[in-house]
């Protein structure tokens, strides 16, 4: 099992004169919170999720205001777009979300990071969410030009259209200007919306998000959900009898991990269809919720004799799989072995 390292986080400065040093493991409380509550209230894989930094993590009233929409916030932070990359197994993965929408830059901005390199940021998030979850929407909210920055609203605008335009020429990918529904004309923030940090929102700044963001959910929801119907599962033959040098798979067992992959296994019978012989355990693996395998492997062979009976567990508290098997003789026969004249490999 590959487990995360803890990683953390620096508070913004405006106007920096150089970058601010990341540290990585600021966050990690943060993230492990969000794992025991998903231990505790599994959510639904399957939905909308909200990623992003404070603008996102404040948005206290997001379900309601969504409702009946299935949505999901994992914002953190104060955290920039390396931390969106950084956690991207932990936050992103396990919900296999069918779209998303991304709010982060602005602490990058008050960091001092350029827009080229914010931009690149928010594309190789895009990226790996084609790679791992190739059907599903992501939806970029416009870095918003508050007065706090204003030192630096070139670096904003900049980034925005970056992304704006990676946004137009990439399928499945779209952006959202919050700024309309912050703003008293281009480049006028309504003052009234804005804490006293001239950063963050009072609450009714969050109704006319509400105006922009949902709509454009709304819509995306309803198209994945058509594509969905459009694209009927199929069946998939995971592990096929005849193939691989192996006569017959039996005993099947799958899980999806906490990575949001799918690992199946089962017997691999060697010469013939029964319960004992040459039996090797093997496993193919899933990124992208079945569709496709990779190629197989084998987990245990003993040789002539029995490696099989997989069952397959995961750990909710620790996320460890736990593999259980049985090794026997080649030999042993099923009513042997339950009344003991048989015996188990080391």
């Amino acid at each position: 099992m590959l487990q995360a390292r803890p990683q953390a986080a620096v508070s913004a400065q405006p106007s920096p004169s150089a970058t601010t040093p990341l540290d990585l493991s600021r966050f990690e409380k943060d993230i492990a919170a969000f794992e025991q509550a998903d231990r505790t209230s599994p959510p639904p894989p399957g939905g909308i999720l909200f990623v992003g930094s404070s603008i996102f993590r404040q948005w206290a009233g997001l379900k309601e205001q969504m409702a009946p929409l299935p949505v999901l916030n994992r914002a953190f932070g104060g955290s920039r777009t390396a931390e969106q990359l950084h956690y991207f197994d932990r936050i992103v993965l396990p919900y296999r979300p069918r779209v998303i929408v991304y709010y982060c830059g602005s602490n990058d901005v008050n960091a001092g990071e350029s827009a080229a390199t914010i931009a690149g940021n928010v594309e190789a998030f895009s990226e790996r969410v084609r790679a791992a979850l190739p059907d599903t929407r992501v939806y970029f909210a416009s870095i918003i030009k508050a007065p706090q920055k204003r030192d630096r609203w070139d670096v904003v605008e900049a980034a925005n259209a970056r992304v704006r335009s990676y946004a137009a020429r990439t399928p499945g990918r779209g952006y959202i200007d919050l700024h309309p529904a912050l703003e008293n004309a281009p480049g006028q923030p309504r003052m009234d919306l804005y804490l006293p940090d001239r950063l963050h929102y009072l609450p009714p700044a969050y109704d006319r998000l509400t105006t922009v963001v949902r709509p454009v959910v709304e819509r995306a929801w309803t198209e994945v959900g058509n594509t969905a119907r459009d694209t009927a599962p199929t069946h998939v033959s995971v592990f096929r009898s005849g193939e691989h040098g192996y006569h017959t798979f039996r005993i099947p067992a799958i899980v999806r991990t906490p990575k949001g992959e799918l690992l199946a296994f089962a017997e691999g019978r060697r010469n013939a269809s029964a319960d004992a012989g040459d039996i090797d355990l093997v496993s193919r693996r899933s990124a992208d919720g079945g569709r496709t395998w990779s190629d197989l492997q084998i987990v245990g062979d003993d040789g002539a004799d029995t490696f099989g009976n997989p069952c397959v567990v995961v750990d909710r508290d620790t996320g460890v799989i736990w593999l259980f098997v049985i090794r026997t003789t080649g030999s042993a026969k099923e009513q042997a072995i339950i009344e003991g004249r048989s015996r188990s490999l080391p």
